[in-house]
């Protein structure tokens, strides 16, 4: 995964904490997208399991990179369509 993702990630993540509101998977495979944004394989988001897969990866590279204020901001700020965490 590029670091330009997961740094653009853990600034969302951040922003939204911030500022006390949340994204969901759906807003964020949209948001990904209108930013150039792509799949390893090049195609566009979407909104699915796939899209919490990638949430949680981010979150685990910024774990092991020992960003964990920038893993625990991504765990904070998206969320599922409902509300709820992921």
């Amino acid at each position: 995964m590029s670091e330009d993702k997961i740094q653009f990630m853990a600034n969302l993540a951040e922003f939204l904490v911030n500022t006390e509101t949340v994204m969901s998977g759906y807003i964020l495979a949209d948001f990904l997208n209108l930013n150039d944004f792509s799949t390893e394989r090049g195609d566009d988001y979407r909104v699915g399991a796939g899209m919490y897969k990638f949430i949680n990866r981010v979150q685990e590279i910024l774990e092991e990179e020992g960003s964990f204020e920038d893993a625990e901001n991504v765990e904070k700020a998206f969320v599922k369509i409902d509300g709820s965490g992921f």
